[in-house]
Order: C-alpha cells, then sequence, then structure tokens
C-alpha cells in the first residue's frame, strides 16, 4: 500500500513505466493473492497509469478530473435540495448560477 501511494506521489512521466513494472513485478511475487489479482488490474491499465503522470506545461500539474466530478456532485445536490425542477431553463439558469465563481455574492 505504501510503495503504491509513494509510487503516485513521487514518480514523474520519464520513470513511471520502470517504476510501475517494478510494482507489477512485487506484487505478483507476493503471496498474498489480492495483491496478485491488483498486479493483473495494473497490467491491464498501465498505459493508462504511465499517461496519468503526464504534466499540463501551462499549469504544471498532472491531470484529473476532480473538477468535473465536484461539478456533477454540485449539481446533483442542488437537484435534490430543490426536490426537482419542472422547468429545465430555470433549472438550468440556477446550475450556471451556481457554478459560476464570477458573480459577486449579493448582501
Amino acid at each position: 500500500k505504501d510503495i503504491v501511494h509513494l509510487f503516485y506521489k513521487n514518480t514523474e512521466y520519464a520513470n513511471a513505466k520502470e517504476d510501475l513494472e517494478d510494482i507489477i513485478i512485487l506484487c505478483r511475487t507476493s503471496n498474498v493473492k489480492g495483491l496478485q489479482d491488483f498486479s493483473n488490474t495494473l497490467c491491464a491499465w498501465k498505459q493508462e497509469i504511465i499517461n496519468s503522470f503526464l504534466k499540463i506545461p501551462s499549469i504544471n500539474r498532472k491531470m484529473n478530473n476532480a473538477l468535473i466530478e465536484n461539478r456533477n456532485k454540485s449539481i446533483k445536490l442542488l437537484k435534490h435540495s430543490s426536490n426537482g425542477y419542472t422547468n429545465w431553463n430555470r433549472f438550468r439558469a440556477r446550475v450556471l448560477y451556481t457554478l459560476n465563481d464570477d458573480i459577486p455574492m449579493r448582501s
């Protein structure tokens, strides 16, 4: 568990393939069945895992889908707390208003 955490925290794209292969070998040679199964999952998603270490040049950060997941959750919470919207245009306007960070709060 700690090795995988350190892998995601410290590995760069240039050495991601080598480090990932080391983890796969370590898990495969383990006596724990769950780790052996985990190594199969890592093999199946190897290229995707390696690509996750690419950085966006303009912000020098790894790309992830956290922002989209947050937006989806916010929309679901809005929909749930309103007990449903019957007017699509009103719902759309409310979502856009809620998710727009540029609009100042009224006092």
